[in-house]
């Protein structure tokens, strides 16, 4: 990728052709399925593609007022917007702004229910109480989760109540959402042809190549023809943004300590948070599953923690060498810390022009506000 060459590192780069040949395939499936599609902004919130995202899908979901309000304002569509609690000063603010405000307990609704009914649609996280094989930390679902209503806390439905949400995917194909919707319906068959709106969650890896996209169209063709009352919604980020976008990182250093170790200018801690949470090596350009110069790349923190994980090359790497982490649009760049004062990565978009503009940079006075 020789187009890094002389760009500032460490960057995120996000490639519009890749993300809109995405929104091309959501738009279809949108189309053919009657579901609306709504990004998450809590994997991927770079506004400056907005304008690019809103011309193909229907709004954004939210989980918290500053989400919200960079959906409505940013977005200018749909904003639904679920928290695990919400403060009351919060969600007034919240319900001015929203198309749906999705509560996580009956207390919660029955408190802010009266106060917020007159403004937006009200609705209800619940707990199916069933996991698949994803990682802990991504199940919604687990024992003694705090996500959620369970079903037999909903014998009644409460008063204004108008839509459901669900979330218990993690990456996952169309089976494991046609296991969802039995469950689902096992247990709320009876109060769906009373509701408005379903939203199914997050975790649809629709514009994966082994994604049976046909299949999530005619689960949800038979589920509307049984519930035509319904309008349905998913929200995805990682489908919307897939291979869309890389972290470009530069080797500061080479040290040897029994193994050859390379120093970038990025940090597991600062600009890719998800390594310590999965243990899942990030995808490296040019990297190889063997050869004959292996390196561990490693951050630039002071963590003992900080390593990305052990690289083969064909080639031994040099001082100023580019490392490009691939597929990093989801998740990294909105989790991105100030940890040991270290700036998060720059952020560039890639036109559909083909040429590189650099939107954001951060700086010293960033990190003093943080504080």
């Amino acid at each position: 990728m020789s187009e890094f060459n002389d760009v500032e590192t460490p960057v995120f780069v996000c490639e519009m052709k890749q993300l809109e040949a995405n929104l091309k395939l959501l738009d279809d499936i949108q189309d053919k399925s009657g579901v609306k599609i709504l990004l998450a902004l809590k994997g991927f919130a770079l506004h400056e593609s907005f304008s690019l995202i809103s011309r193909y899908l229907q709004g954004a979901s939210a989980s918290s007022l500053n989400e919200a309000r960079l959906a409505y304002e940013k977005f200018s569509k749909e904003v639904h917007t679920y928290s695990p609690a919400f403060k009351e000063r919060e969600l007034l603010e919240i319900a001015k702004i929203s198309t749906t405000c999705i509560f996580n307990s009956l207390s919660q609704y029955h408190q802010f229910y009266p106060k917020i009914k007159e403004m937006t649609s009200c609705g209800l996280r619940i707990n199916l109480e069933m996991s698949f094989d994803i990682p802990s930390h991504c199940n919604a679902n687990r024992k003694q989760s705090r996500f959620g209503v369970l079903a037999e806390a909903l014998e009644v439905v409460p008063q204004g109540l108008e839509g459901l949400h669900v979330h218990a995917l993690c990456s996952q194909d169309s089976y494991a959402l046609e296991e969802v919707i039995v469950k689902f319906e096992q247990q709320f068959s009876s109060e769906l042809h009373k509701l408005k709106w379903l939203n199914l969650g997050g975790g649809h890896r629709f514009t994966c190549k082994h994604y049976n996209r046909e299949h999530f169209i005619s689960i949800m063709k038979n589920f509307q023809e049984k519930y035509p009352n319904l309008t349905l919604y998913v929200e995805p980020s990682e489908a919307i943004v897939h291979e869309s976008g890389v972290l470009v990182a530069t080797v500061l250093d080479l040290v040897h300590n029994e193994v050859d170790i390379a120093i970038l200018d990025v940090s597991v801690e600062v600009h890719m948070t998800d390594v310590m949470l999965t243990k899942v090596s990030p995808v490296v350009h040019n990297a190889q599953s063997s050869g004959a110069y292996c390196y561990q790349l490693a951050g630039n923190s002071c963590a003992a923690g900080d390593v990305f994980g052990d690289y083969y090359f064909k080639e031994p790497l040099i001082v100023g060498d580019k490392i490009v982490f691939l597929d990093q649009m989801a998740y990294s760049m909105v989790k991105s810390t100030g940890f040991n004062g270290i700036n998060p990565a720059n952020i560039a978009l890639k036109g559909l022009d083909g040429n590189l503009h650099v939107i954001n940079e951060f700086s010293y006075e960033d990190y003093l506000s943080r504080l």
